[in-house]
């Protein structure tokens, strides 16, 4: 089975290198951008299986990435991680497609519960 490429956008440093680190023990290969306007040249360039952003960042934020994502590349999955897990940004994050919207706070092994079962069902479709 073909490794699954992840785009990790997170503008907290120390948030992307813990995150990268648990996912690359997972199994996957990770590339990294600290906001959503570097993001934009990683999607570009490279075709990713899922992408896992936050929301507030600097530049470009994550609602502005989706909407991005959502019309140019609607086939990518896509996982939100935020610490401002309001109703609103839920419920602007589902509409622009994100599978799920995740506390910060999330449990190591339920994050990567989450990433497995969205990347299951990608294969499915």
């Amino acid at each position: 089975m073909k490794t699954k490429h992840i785009l990790l956008v997170e503008d907290d440093m120390g948030m992307r290198e813990v995150l990268r680190d648990i996912l690359e023990d997972e199994g996957f290969e990770i590339t990294t951008a600290e906001n959503g306007k570097v993001a934009l040249t990683q999607i570009e360039n490279y075709h990713f299986d899922l992408v896992l952003t936050d929301l507030k960042m600097p530049q470009m934020d994550g609602i502005e990435f989706m909407e991005y994502i959502e019309k140019n590349h609607p086939e990518t999955k896509v996982v939100v991680i935020t610490a401002y897990g309001g109703k609103d940004n839920y419920t602007q994050a589902k509409y622009l497609g994100a599978f799920e919207v995740l506390s910060k706070s999330i449990r190591v092994e339920e994050l990567k519960k989450v990433i497995n079962d969205v990347l299951h069902r990608k294969d499915e479709t």
